[in-house]
């Protein structure tokens, strides 16, 4: 407004010098033509960059502005977009695609016209990531009383790491140049690594000449004095601390005047008090610029460094050194600020860093609260003397966001904790620690163990939230120390998905533990590492209960019991059952007596053996035992009271280990031959799969004990004592059976 925009920066431009290069795009079209990517109106290149080496070079850049904008007239248009679309063109050229430093200064007093909503939208998503990618900030400023286009502005310079300003919160009210130099002052200032140096504020004056003065320490070897003024006819004279008036005749000397300022530039200034001397009406201030020997280097955050965490301590470091050399001790006093430089919202925290802990290394700890704006801040750190009077400074702009955060929750709940947490630690018998420490057991070791590890270890549950919700896109690693130790802990975070994990400590002991969460992952245009976060834990370590106890070993039998019983099941159903026929002779009874095979048995006899089948419960003889093979095998043993009294198909009494027979003979009086009660039991059979062989016989194939149809299975035959006894094993006669894989005689 009122063609100050001119005034600020021909004020930029006469504070330039070698090595400094600037363009201009002026946000006119008078010609409405359209083009480029959207076919918004179009900008005007008025000068591409160019060096400002010399008064020459400054003078005609100062007088392209004040013809190309018929000086500073507005105009109805306003091609934002374009205008920033000219300029990345501009720097990429300039900077040699970003090899050198570059940014850019906007200024406007309206929003984008025509196609507002348009611009807004292709500028935040076509033109901010690329001055993101290449790290060129745009700082904007908002002038006039239009306040629909400010958020546009002051979100372009959050995402890019630039500074907004806004002429209606200058220090005076009103459109006025007291308002708007400053800022490019400052921004000059930050762009090119200048110290802001002692200021005179706002000033009224009465009609005379009102004198100021400002203090000037050592160790300066450059020094810019900007005095602005709001009234054109108003003169600013300089003298130094030898009271010699400053002109552009003075050796080392350069002096530029504008409607709206004065600046005088000196070379090797004069350590002690200088005097400003202002004649005429209105207003002033001044503001300074120091070029010094003495040099601050920002060390942390590194300039690299994508963002940093709100909410959560971080460390701003700074190095301070004289010709090369290392300044330490009391000498100079550093101090800084951090500021909130994204958007018309304010904040600010005042910075006092030292080197008591590391000679000629300041820092100081800082922690931006998670209520602050996430956005762009600006670091500056300066050293000064006794008088507090700045001698040299450094500037950093850094983004800070607000980053998931590991908690850890309160025991047996998913609220977070804010303080400590308190964890108690059951010392187990040392056979429930092995049992529920195996990897295939510890699943099921929580209802018995009442919820406590089986092994001497802390179980801690924890979160990361982001805005009060879970964050499932990050990892969590951690480290831990006992208080009042510098030994590491060992120490396991588990990631359980979902934004929850839990730390496991390994043998811990009584006492409070620190416990530094270290959180990585991807977040919004901040990637990997998101910071350090130390939270706290009181542990406690105590025997289980003899309740504990008793209550664990009760349900622990009880798993045992069921494991038992679900191995018995499976060994039942892997085992083939008893059955089938048999025919049974006497020697008072010779004929053959077919009838199947008594299987009943006790439950728990079943279970134990499912093809176990005593004699006592197959021929209602104790003595011998029955022993049912898958593959149709039957072998038999003898076994307890009366297994002498059983023989094989050969005659040969029973041994007591299981063996292949064919038939079994039942002798009270231990002599199968002559005993006139013995009792002849013959198998015979197989399973189905039998064909039937040439000469009348049978071959069985597979042999089994099933009690299935004769054509489809083998059959169990007895015979009496005397054709068991000349058939037995043998199948070379005709009409007798011929025995194969386990099969048995078959009588025809």
């Amino acid at each position: 407004p009122n063609g100050l925009r001119c005034s600020a920066a021909n004020a930029y431009i006469d504070l330039s010098g070698p090595g400094a290069y600037i363009g201009v795009v002026g946000l006119d079209n008078g010609d409405g033509a359209r083009g480029g990517p959207h076919s918004f109106e179009r900008a005007q290149v008025w000068a591409p960059p160019a060096e400002m080496a010399t008064v020459a070079a400054r003078q005609a850049l100062k007088q392209t502005i004040a013809q190309k904008s018929n000086n500073c007239h507005p105009d109805a248009s306003t091609p934002t977009y374009d205008a920033l679309n000219q300029s990345l063109t501009m720097l990429t050229g300039a900077t040699h695609n970003g090899q050198l430093s570059g940014s850019v200064i906007l200024l406007t007093d309206g929003q984008p016209d025509p196609d507002t909503s348009a611009q807004v939208s292709a500028i935040t998503s076509d033109l901010t990531p690329q001055f993101q990618r290449h790290s060129w900030p745009v700082d904007s400023i908002a002038l006039g009383s239009d306040t629909g286009f400010r958020s546009v502005l002051s979100d372009l310079s959050n995402a890019t790491s630039g500074t907004f300003y806004d002429d209606a919160h200058g220090i005076v009210p009103g459109t006025s140049p007291l308002n708007i130099a400053p800022f490019f002052v400052d921004i000059f200032a930050r762009r090119n690594g200048r110290v802001v140096g002692p200021a005179i504020p706002p000033t009224q004056l009465s009609g005379g000449t009102t004198s100021r003065n400002f203090q000037l320490g050592d160790y300066a070897d450059h020094l810019d004095v900007i005095a602005v003024k709001d009234q054109p006819n108003t003169s600013v004279t300089l003298i130094a601390p030898n009271r010699q008036a400053v002109t552009a005749s003075v050796a080392g000397a350069f002096v530029a005047n504008d409607p709206h300022y004065a600046i005088f530039s000196i070379d090797g200034p004069q350590a002690g008090t200088w005097q400003v001397n202002v004649a005429g009406s209105g207003s002033f201030l001044v503001d300074n610029l120091i070029v010094s020997s003495l040099h601050v280097a920002i060390t942390a955050p590194a300039a690299s460094q994508a963002s940093l965490p709100l909410g959560q301590p971080f460390t701003i470091a700074a190095a301070l050194t004289y010709q090369g050399a290392t300044v330490s001790g009391g000498r100079f006093t550093v101090t800084g600020r951090i500021t909130y430089a994204g958007g018309s919202i304010s904040y600010s925290q005042q910075l006092d860093l030292t080197d008591t802990s590391s000679p000629g290394a300041y820092q100081a700890a800082v922690t931006i609260p998670a209520s602050a704006p996430a956005g762009a801040y600006d670091i500056t750190i300066g050293a000064s003397q006794v008088s507090n009077t700045v001698i040299a400074s450094a500037d950093r702009s850094v983004r800070l966001e607000l980053f998931p955060v590991p908690y850890l929750l309160m025991p047996g709940t998913t609220k977070t904790a804010s303080g400590p947490v308190t964890a108690t630690i059951v010392r187990w018998d040392p056979v429930l620690q092995v049992i529920y420490g195996l990897p295939v057991v510890s699943w099921i070791g929580g209802w018995p163990l009442g919820g406590h590890p089986a092994q001497l270890q802390a179980d801690l549950s924890g979160q990361v939230s982001l805005a009060g919700q879970p964050y499932s896109s990050a990892a969590v690693m951690g480290t831990a120390t006992r208080d009042g130790s510098n030994a590491s802990v060992p120490i396991t975070v588990v990631n359980d998905g979902s934004g929850r994990f839990h730390v496991l400590f390994a043998a811990p002991q009584d006492g409070d533990y620190t416990i530094r969460f270290q959180t990585t992952g991807s977040f919004k245009d901040s990637h990997g590492d998101f910071g350090v976060t130390t939270r706290a834990a009181h542990l406690g370590v105590v025997g289980a209960t003899p309740l504990q106890e008793g209550i664990a070993w009760l349900i622990t039998l009880l798993y045992l019991a069921l494991i038992a019983l679900i191995a018995l099941l499976i060994r039942f159903s892997l085992l083939p059952a008893p059955g089938g026929q048999l025919q049974a002779t006497t020697a008072a009874n010779p004929t053959a007596m077919t009838r199947r095979i008594k299987t009943s048995r006790s439950l728990v006899l079943m279970l134990r053996q499912r093809n176990l089948l005593p004699s006592k419960n197959a021929f209602g003889r104790p003595g011998a035992a029955l022993l049912f093979t898958r593959s149709g095998v039957v072998e038999a043993r003898g076994q307890g009271a009366g297994a002498d009294r059983w023989f094989d198909e050969s005659g040969r009494p029973l041994s007591d280990h299981f063996h292949i027979v064919k038939g079994l003979t039942y002798s009270p009086g231990g002599r199968p031959q002559d005993d006139p009660r013995a009792e002849t039991y013959t198998f015979q059979g197989g399973r189905a799969g039998g064909r039937s062989g040439g000469n009348g016989r049978t071959t069985a194939r597979g042999g089994g004990w099933e009690n299935t149809p004769a054509r489809s299975s083998a059959r169990l035959a007895a015979r009496s004592s005397r054709s068991a006894g000349s058939s037995a094993g043998r199948g070379s006669s005709k009409g007798r059976g011929s025995s194969r894989s386990g099969g048995y005689d078959n009588v025809i």
